[in-house]
């Protein structure tokens, strides 16, 4: 038999294998008989080796059947134009982007390294042992690259709230440096630079707390008071017969406050919670008659003031001085001498200088009236009757010839009792003195 030749065309159809490793080919109607050839080679990605069998001619072939895209970052050796033998050792390392931002400026580079203490050191980027790394340098870079934070040690001025402060941190931003001095900001805090500002040296920190909170205050709403006549109790008695009860206001305010000081305040409800009850009195209309008119001394003990017996004279629109007028000393309610003797518009009486403040009102129960210290009396002296001391009352008499009007200072002239500060309720005498 002749040698064999080589087929010029080869159908590329492999079938499994049937015995010893033997294929047939199938050609023209002929079958020729020939051994394929596996490689043992060793295939390293990234570090990981791993072994491969493979019929593959190159090293590209082996790479796309193994399914490993490569990029124009990546490192292979050998190339993948190379031949593939048994035994051979073939290494892929994959490029990974890595930036790396230090103090706020950016560099960005591709890396066959595989951890960021191998990404560093290939670039030549130092990195001090006070310096803030934002992962740490045995940090494994995937395939998707990785942003590395580096932050030198500054010093910088923090205003917390108002107050100031230095600190030397290696936060790299504004908001990472607040947070290492325990500083806790809410969505209502003010903050200069912003928190995302890449923090420098000698920066200023700017931190004003600002609370905003709803307050809500109750407060008491007046009554008012209803009167009722009655004839049962002298004039100018009253007599309170059912209390008047406050009401109740709430009140809902918006407050901001900056630095715990009040910014602002906004009222944004007001409502009346609790009605007030109106106090109802009962006010006397029965004529009251002093003692010069027939009538009976007050009942009204102490007065709510302070009760002794006080010597009483008058002086009138003759005898004053000077006379024939009705000037005081000391105005307090009127420009001149005069007044009704009610609580609101008492009757002027003069005494001894330094004895009584002006403006003292006294009660006299037998007169029923009240009075005022308006004037001074040069003639008043104490030590009357046991020590009394004098009040001299105005008992007018403009209307009256001087003997008329000396009579009715003639017919009060005597120690009476008299209150001292008084209520303002006491029954009050119609008409004038006398």
């Amino acid at each position: 038999m002749g040698r064999i030749q080589e087929p010029r065309l080869i159908v590329r159809k492999i079938f499994p294998a049937i015995a010893a490793g033997a294929a047939v080919l199938t050609f023209a109607g002929a079958t020729f008989g020939y051994a394929v050839v596996r490689k043992d080679i060793q295939l390293t990605v990234d570090g990981a080796s791993r072994d491969v069998s493979t019929v593959a001619g190159t090293v590209g072939q082996v790479l796309a059947a193994e399914d490993i895209e490569i990029g124009q970052h990546d490192v292979v050796v050998p190339s993948p134009d190379a031949e593939v033998d048994a035994g051979t050792s073939i290494a892929v390392q994959h490029g990974r982007q890595v930036t790396v931002t230090v103090d706020g400026t950016p560099r960005t580079f591709w890396t066959t390294a595989t951890t960021v203490d191998q990404a560093l050191e290939a670039h030549r980027i130092e990195i001090d042992g006070a310096d803030y790394l934002s992962t740490s340098r045995s940090s494994a870079i995937g395939r998707d690259g990785l942003s590395i934070t580096v932050s030198t040690p500054k010093t910088v001025t923090l205003n917390d709230a108002g107050k100031k402060r230095k600190l030397t941190t290696t936060a790299p931003t504004v908001g990472a440096a607040l947070l290492a001095a325990k500083v806790v900001v809410d969505a209502d805090d003010e903050v200069s630079p912003d928190l995302a500002t890449p923090l420098t040296d000698g920066a200023t920190i700017r931190y004003t707390r600002v609370d905003t909170k709803v307050v809500t205050e109750r407060s008491k709403v007046g009554f008012e008071s209803t009167y009722q006549n009655s004839k049962k109790l002298d004039q100018g008695q009253t007599k309170v017969i059912r209390k008047g009860v406050p009401g109740v206001r709430t009140a809902v305010f918006l407050e901001d406050r900056r630095n715990g000081e009040l910014d602002s305040r906004e009222k944004f409800l007001s409502k009346l919670t609790t009605k007030p009850r109106d106090q109802i009195v009962v006010r006397g209309t029965k004529p009251v008659r002093s003692v010069l008119d027939g009538g009976k001394p007050a009942k009204v003990g102490n007065g709510g003031g302070k009760r002794s017996r006080i010597f009483v004279t008058g002086y009138t629109y003759w005898d004053n001085d000077p006379p024939g007028s009705a000037q005081i000393a000391r105005p307090v309610l009127h420009d001149r001498a005069g007044g009704t003797g009610t609580w609101k518009d008492p009757i002027t009486v003069a005494v001894r200088a330094g004895r009584f403040d002006f403006g003292t009102r006294f009660y006299l129960p037998e007169l029923k009236k009240y009075f005022i210290v308006e004037d001074l009396c040069g003639a008043c002296s104490d030590g009357r009757n046991g020590g009394a001391y004098t009040l001299d009352i105005w008992v007018d008499g403009s209307q009256l010839s001087s003997g008329g009007a000396a009579n009715c200072a003639s017919r009060i002239t005597r120690l009476q009792p008299a209150i001292e500060g008084p209520k303002s309720s006491l029954p009050v005498a119609t008409g004038p003195i006398c």
